[in-house]
């Protein structure tokens, strides 16, 4: 007999991916649970019954979609007098009603951050607030018609590119308005949310809650101002309380960060360089532990590797820098400029957020 556990496993498996594989569902259910054809249709059906599935087409070319998606969007002057917990109330609250409180709990942190974000850096006239939401995610879209974000972060520090600013933000406790805003409130919404994707300009960014890794690429259309796009699993099981203990001190103030080294690595042949470690390194020393990602970087050079591991250590070290999913090229790389410092580097204990 199937448990309770494992039926919703099954179902949560094809309401996360129905959407990608709208015609062959149920064959890569039967396949990630080993599952007969009979067992695979009587879960969709049982979902098309409670209104979570919409089926059409034949038997044989029949193809699924997600039941019911419903949308609301409100435009705002920004003034003020805007509060992002009345906003939050009037038009995030409501739509979000019927949710599992978890969601709610993640929606409502991430609509607040991003809202106060708009308030206090944007310099927007107008703001727009969209929340759709569908049986496998609740999707909460807050875009400005303000300066932008990339171009607001390449102005105010001075940084190369685009790909230079998702890196700065990527580290967290960057600000274009020191005390007016908490510095960490992006860096705890890229970690509690699935997917985080802003748009401005010609260029987006994209953070996967998965696997913790940033991405940068050409927008499929021009973006004036900012667009942040916030998409909440409907299984989610993350809280708010968690990503900040395990980031965060008692004031919420960002003391760990988490970096995906691959932002370094303009053109895929690794992390080469020395200046490509100081652009890495770059106010890190105001943090007590740094999280090297070392996913999808091929290799690392030794003055990048000494650069990191030695050098920065020896001029700060009360940082903790641990370093996760490294290659065995890029740790032998690493082993080699350790040997010239008596510092450590260690891979963490615990899985990155």
């Amino acid at each position: 007999m199937m448990t309770r556990a494992r039926t919703q496993a099954i179902r949560r498996f094809i309401l996360t991916h129905v959407g990608e594989h709208p015609g062959d569902i149920a064959s890569r259910t039967r396949q990630a649970y080993g599952i007969s054809r009979q067992a695979v249709n009587r879960h969709l059906q049982a979902l098309v019954d409670d209104g979570l599935l919409v089926a059409g087409g034949r038997t044989r070319a029949r193809a699924y979609t997600l039941g019911e998606v419903v949308t609301i969007g409100k435009r705002l002057h920004v003034t003020p007098l805007l509060e992002e917990d009345r906003a939050w109330r009037e038009y995030g609250a409501p739509q979000l009603a019927g949710r599992d409180p978890v969601v709610r709990e993640l929606c409502r942190f991430a609509f607040s951050e991003v809202v106060n974000n708009v308030l206090d850096h944007a310099d927007a006239r107008h703001m727009r607030i969209a929340i759709g939401t569908n049986p496998a995610n609740a999707v909460v879209t807050i875009s400005d018609d303000g300066s932008g974000i990339f171009e607001r972060l390449i102005n105010t520090f001075e940084l190369e590119d685009v790909r230079h600013a998702v890196l700065e933000l990527a580290k967290g406790r960057l600000t274009t308005s020191p005390g007016s805003h908490i510095v960490a409130s992006l860096f705890y919404v890229a970690k509690l949310v699935d997917r985080l994707l802003i748009l401005s300009g010609r260029w987006q960014c994209a953070h996967d809650g998965a696997t913790g890794m940033w991405s940068v690429s050409e927008a499929p259309f021009v973006v004036k101002g900012t667009s942040v796009q916030m998409t909440v699993s409907t299984f989610c099981e993350r809280r708010p309380e968690d990503i900040i203990v395990d980031y965060g001190d008692n004031d919420r103030e960002l003391v760990r960060t988490h970096v995906p080294v691959t932002l370094v690595d303009y053109d895929g042949e690794g992390a080469i360089s020395r200046s490509q470690a100081r652009r890495l390194l770059a106010r890190l020393d105001q943090f007590e532990e740094v999280l090297l990602d070392f996913s999808g970087v091929r290799t690392v050079g030794r003055g990048f590797a000494d650069e990191v591991f030695r050098a920065f250590r020896l001029r700060h070290p009360d940082v903790s820098v641990s370093t996760m999913n490294a290659s065995a090229e890029v740790r032998r790389q690493i082993r080699r400029a350790l040997a010239q410092s008596p510092a450590m580097v260690t891979e963490p204990a615990r899985p990155s957020r």
